[in-house]
């Protein structure tokens, strides 16, 4: 099976044409409040988004943000510039600049994760070596248009897959370049900037099977570990594809599209390498995640129009009362009233108030009022700025 069909091995951007029958859409998802979220870099035809490479963005310890998948890179200004979509898929092109990418990543980091961009230790982690995985643009415009610190920052792939991540030449110089090239997909330009190229760290081997951890992380909501994909040789989609696995939340982020994927416990969580996120809202709000604390944190967006999240933990089972107050004190909108169990919980507020009607913008806040036995246990207020 050595000379498997040029569709196993390219496929670039697998299952677009089933991806564009389903509703997707740009922007950020939130996966586990505070913790997890997907960020979807768009692909179009037309000006029509048929697609999304998603950028997972996790929380992990000391300062660390994990960052699995980099997006479709910068789009073509045609005809002085193409894109390396357009080169290799003809008709079809980035959505938008790696810099709008970026920005959203920047956003959770800062906002959710609450990390200065000064301290922010960006761990960058190629699902396998595609440019619309691992690019330049992407890592220029977070470490270089955002400043992130170089100094703190590295990039991870697996052995098998680093030639064709860094080699900056169509095909990484197959000729002819196309499905049938090894290196079809490999990206080249902008070419990598030497400093970048240094972040490099390659882990795992030649002889990793299927399902072998080669890689490990630490996070606030469990430990993650990489694991190898199938080679080529075996139905995988690269060589060095991974996947991305967290036993604690029993959720396995895939690295690439297989036709024989490695195998997974059926009651796992998998999520796509492409297309939006198609889990249920509640499959993920049921999963409650251990805390020690009350907490009432800042929303986010904020300011916001036309609505925004408010996260919030739970130390023990408690009577909640969260409510939303005009800047005159006048109470606007509840929220929550009700007993609830334990962890981090997430409500959004679309800025009306009890009668259904639009607020006019300004400044509100949020009160979280938490009860145990009739008694107050614990009370926070946030500012919060609707912009109209």
């Amino acid at each position: 099976m050595k000379n498997l069909p040029g569709v196993f091995v390219i496929l670039l951007f697998v299952l677009t044409d089933l991806l564009a029958a389903q509703s997707l859409v740009f922007g950020t998802e939130e996966i586990v409040p505070n913790q997890i979220y997907v960020v979807h870099s768009g692909m179009s035809r037309n000006n029509q988004l048929i697609n999304t490479s998603n950028i997972y963005v996790i929380k992990g310890l000391t300062d660390s943000v994990w960052i699995f998948g980099t997006g479709y890179g910068d789009r073509s200004v045609l005809p002085v510039d193409t894109s390396d979509v357009l080169y290799y898929r003809g008709d079809r092109d980035a959505t938008r600049n790696a810099i709008d990418d970026a920005l959203q990543v920047d956003s959770i980091i800062t906002n959710f994760f609450g990390i200065a961009r000064t301290h922010a230790r960006l761990m960058f982690f190629a699902p396998h070596f595609h440019l619309d995985h691992i690019n330049d643009e992407f890592i220029a415009a977070l470490l270089d248009s955002l400043h992130y610190p170089l100094s703190l920052s590295a990039i991870f792939i697996h052995q098998q897959d680093y030639q064709g991540a860094i080699c900056n030449t169509p095909c990484c110089g197959d000729f002819p370049c196309n499905s049938n090239s090894q290196f079809f997909g490999a990206p080249f330009h902008q070419p990598w900037d030497p400093q970048y190229l240094n972040l490099f760290q390659v882990v795992g081997s030649t002889s990793d099977q299927c399902n072998d951890p080669v890689f490990q992380f630490q996070s606030p909501v469990g430990n993650w570990v990489v694991k190898k994909g199938r080679d080529r040789q075996d139905g995988g989609h690269t060589d060095g594809a991974v996947n991305l696995d967290n036993a604690n939340l029993l959720f396995r982020i895939l690295g690439a599209y297989a036709p024989n994927p490695c195998p997974v416990s059926s009651n796992w969580y998998i999520f796509p390498i492409h297309g939006n996120i198609n889990i249920p809202p509640v499959a993920i709000s049921e999963r409650e995640l251990p805390t020690k604390q009350f907490a009432l944190h800042q929303n986010f967006p904020n300011p916001f129009n036309p609505s925004t999240t408010i996260v919030y933990e739970l130390a023990k089972p408690s009577h909640v009362v969260l409510k939303i107050y005009n800047n005159l004190g006048q109470e606007v909108r509840v929220l929550v009233r009700q007993f609830q169990s334990p962890g981090r919980k997430s409500v959004s507020w679309d800025g009306r108030d009890e009668t259904g009607l639009s607020v006019s913008g300004g400044v509100y806040f949020s009160r979280l009022t938490v009860f145990q036995s009739r008694q107050i246990v614990f009370t926070d207020t946030r500012k919060l700025v609707l912009a109209k």
